[in-house]
C-alpha cells in the first residue's frame, strides 16, 4: 500500500528540469563548485539524489515527519547527503551553504509577512558570503486572476491505481489559500490518504522587501524551469534569486 511519500512521489514531475536550472543558476551567479546546498523543504527527497549525482554536497530539510523518513532513507546511499527535521524557522547555520533552495513552493507555506521576513534572515545567516537563496512559489496574483477549479489526477503508486481529487479554499482576510489533497484508490473507491496544504498569499513587492532588509542583493526573477536569464513574472510562478553580498 504506498504512503504519503509514494504518492506525493507518483504525483509529482521528474526533477531533471528543476536540477538543471539549478546548475544553470550556479554557474549564472559563479558559485564555487561543488556546492553545500540546504534544499529548504525537501519533502521525501526527490531532489536529494540528482544533487547528489552532481558531487554536491546536499542537507535537506524537512517539518513532515513520514516525509523525512523517506528523504533519510534516500540519503543513507551517498556520503555526501544529510536529512534534518525541521522547517525554515529552525535554520540556525551560519555561513554553511553556498545555495539555499525552497522548490516546489515550500517557502509559500510561510503564512505571515513576520515568518517570511524571519526565515530570510536566518536563510541569509545561513549561507556562505556570495551565496544564493532562490524561491520557487505560486504567483496568486495571476492564480486569482485566472482561477479555474481543480481537475482530479490520476497516476500510478506502488502498483496501485489512485486519483487526486482537490479542492481549494481562499481566506481573503487572512490571506491564505488552502489546497485540500484527497487520494482515492481504485482498488476501493474511497479516499485513503489526505494531507491539506495552507499558503500564504505574497507578491514580489513584499518579498523583495524582505530580501532588502535580510541583507540580499542581485535579485532576479524567472516564470519557469525553462528560464536561462531573469524574466518579468507574468505566469503562475513566482521564482526568484538573490545573493548574499561577498564578503
Amino acid at each position: 500500500m504506498p504512503d504519503l511519500a509514494d504518492l506525493y512521489i507518483a504525483s509529482d514531475s521528474d526533477p531533471a528540469h528543476i536540477v538543471e536550472f539549478l546548475r544553470a543558476l550556479a554557474t549564472a551567479y559563479e558559485l564555487p563548485q561543488p556546492l553545500h546546498v540546504l534544499d529548504a523543504g525537501c519533502g521525501p527527497g526527490r531532489l536529494l539524489a540528482p544533487l547528489d549525482r552532481l558531487r554536491w554536497q546536499v542537507t535537506g530539510l524537512e517539518p513532515h515527519p513520514d516525509f523525512v523518513a523517506s528523504a533519510r532513507a534516500v540519503a543513507q546511499s551517498s556520503r555526501r547527503v544529510s536529512v534534518l527535521q525541521g522547517g525554515f524557522l529552525h535554520i540556525a547555520q551560519a555561513d554553511e551553504f553556498d545555495l539555499v533552495a525552497a522548490v516546489n513552493s515550500s517557502f509559500a507555506h510561510l503564512l505571515t509577512p513576520a515568518e517570511r521576513a524571519d526565515a530570510l534572515r536566518r536563510i541569509h545567516h545561513a549561507l556562505k558570503p556570495g551565496g544564493v537563496v532562490f524561491l520557487d512559489l505560486p504567483n496568486f496574483l495571476w492564480i486569482l486572476k485566472n482561477h479555474r477549479p481543480p481537475q482530479p489526477y490520476t497516476f500510478e503508486a506502488k502498483g496501485e491505481t489512485v486519483t487526486l481529487n482537490r479542492s481549494q479554499h481562499i481566506d481573503f482576510h487572512a490571506a491564505t489559500f488552502t489546497t485540500i489533497d484527497e487520494y482515492v484508490f481504485a482498488h476501493s473507491g474511497q479516499p485513503e490518504a489526505r494531507m491539506v496544504h495552507s499558503y500564504g498569499m505574497t507578491t514580489l513587492p513584499e518579498l523583495q522587501y524582505h530580501l532588502d532588509e535580510a541583507g540580499f542583493e542581485e535579485l532576479r526573477t524567472f516564470n519557469s524551469y525553462a528560464a536561462r536569464s531573469p524574466e518579468r513574472l507574468d505566469g503562475p510562478r513566482m521564482m526568484l534569486a538573490a545573493r548574499k553580498p561577498p564578503a
